[in-house]
């Protein structure tokens, strides 16, 4: 998003008696538009980009499902052993 984006979100709060608004991004914001969502004696914006949008998609159990997941990894120290026992 950038920065034109968020001064005509601002620019159409009054349209709905809003005193702050909010956007959400699945990429990252510019610093302009960040700079700008913050500036002083403006209707604030909180800015909500896509790492953002993810943690609160788990945080409230939106469109997420938690599977197990099974690792498995090799024990060199056991296979070591096999090794020993096939040498002898």
């Amino acid at each position: 998003m950038q920065r034109k984006d968020l001064d005509a979100l601002r620019g159409s709060l009054h349209r709905f008696d809003a005193v702050r608004g909010t956007t959400v991004a699945t990429s990252r914001f510019t610093k302009g538009t960040m700079k700008a969502a913050f500036s002083r004696s403006t209707a604030p914006i909180t800015l909500i980009d896509g790492d953002k949008l993810v943690d609160l998609l788990i945080e409230d159990g939106i469109g997420i499902r938690k599977r197990t997941m099974e690792i498995l990894s090799i024990d060199l120290d056991d296979l070591s052993q096999v090794e020993d026992l096939e040498g002898d």
